[in-house]
């Protein structure tokens, strides 16, 4: 028996991907999910758990194969475009449907319009979905001021495996190594895919004011699009002196021992995000974190770190030079306390569980 069938719009290694994967790890049976785009990394951790996974590569019109073969309890939409899809699935499996929010939206006029076009559907069909789940208080309240429903929303946080993701003690100096730094380098840290959301040359201005100011501080960026290839990127590190300084590494699969080199991981999101899974992750592998004030981050972080308005490169710099000239044995507790924060309030167990209840047949 199919439990539930979730709907994707693709398997790349984003924050909404990540947390399907560790919620299938808690209840693999009886799940099958559908990309409607593009196989990823998380396909292949799926099918490792025995889930099947069926890609239509963007072609919708499979869906209607796949509506003779599959017959789950609950159809259970990932993201805008997933919910839309799971809706009309729902309708025609005649099967209740959940959604799944991800994505906070301060200003619809940043949204592509292809995007704000289904967000504005969403709003109109929101009552249809049995639940609506959203990863942040932040992004629920967004949505409710957009015309979602609020009858059926529940707001569930994101969780992680503090075991995974965990301090790996030999992580900073495997890095040092391999990047051929100086072993006295002062590491900064910044993952994600290159988005405009993401604010990488927002980030990289903070970085070329840090540099003025800390010789021995060296900026390490990861993710998809994040590399030697990308000739904005590049442009913009020579252009701010930055050459020598900065190591674009493209997207890794070892992210837990990648955070754990860092001494400070720094998110520079401009908007948004919802819940930034990054955050428990650099948390959990016991790193300090500056981030931007974008969805539940600054809930995420409390006192365990630095929260600093979007777009602001001076003060996201000035967070920065705060963690750079702390004490180091300093550094170290606050690191640690952000790892606590994480194993008692954000333990995966518990989020499972309660995600699982939303897809449960009453």
């Amino acid at each position: 028996m199919i439990a539930s069938c979730h709907i994707i719009s693709g398997l790349q290694t984003g924050g909404a991907e990540r947390m399907l994967v560790r919620l299938l790890e808690g209840q693999s049976n009886g799940q099958v999910v559908i990309c409607l785009g593009n196989d990823g990394p998380q396909g292949s951790a799926m099918r490792k758990m025995g889930v099947p996974v069926y890609v239509l590569g963007h072609r919708i019109w499979k869906l209607l194969s796949l509506l003779a073969r599959l017959h789950p309890e609950v159809v259970v939409g990932w993201m805008y475009h997933g919910n839309i899809v799971a809706m009309v699935m729902g309708w025609l499996w005649r099967k209740p449907v959940v959604w799944n929010v991800r994505h906070s939206v301060n200003d619809l006029s940043q949204e592509k319009p292809s995007l704000r076009w289904v967000i504005r559907v969403g709003a109109w069909c929101s009552l249809c979905p049995r639940t609506i789940v959203y990863n942040s208080v932040v992004a629920a309240e967004q949505h409710n001021a957009l015309g979602y429903a609020a009858a059926n929303a529940r707001v569930l946080p994101n969780g992680l495996d503090t075991s995974a993701y965990c301090p790996i003690p030999e992580a900073r100096k495997q890095l040092v190594s391999e990047q051929g730094l100086s072993a006295q380098s002062f590491i900064i840290g910044h993952l994600a895919r290159f988005h405009p959301m993401k604010d990488h040359l927002g980030f990289l201005d903070s970085a070329a004011l840090l540099a003025k100011s800390a010789p021995d501080v060296h900026f390490v960026l990861a993710g998809r699009g994040v590399d030697n290839c990308n000739i904005e990127l590049l442009s913009a590190v020579n252009r701010l002196g930055l050459s020598g300084k900065v190591q674009l590494l493209g997207e890794r699969d070892d992210v837990a021992r990648l955070l754990s080199a860092f001494h400070v991981f720094v998110l520079s999101s401009a908007w948004g995000e919802g819940f930034p899974n990054v955050l428990l992750e650099a948390m959990a592998c016991g790193v300090p974190v500056v981030t931007t004030d974008v969805g539940d981050a600054r809930f995420v972080v409390q006192n365990m770190g630095k929260v600093v308005p979007p777009a602001d490169s001076r003060t996201l710099a000035a967070a920065m030079k705060e963690m750079y000239d702390m004490d180091r044995a300093q550094l170290r507790r606050l690191g640690l306390g952000a790892r606590q924060r994480v194993v008692e309030t954000f333990d995966i167990r518990d989020v499972v569980q309660a995600y699982h209840a939303t897809w449960e047949v009453t």
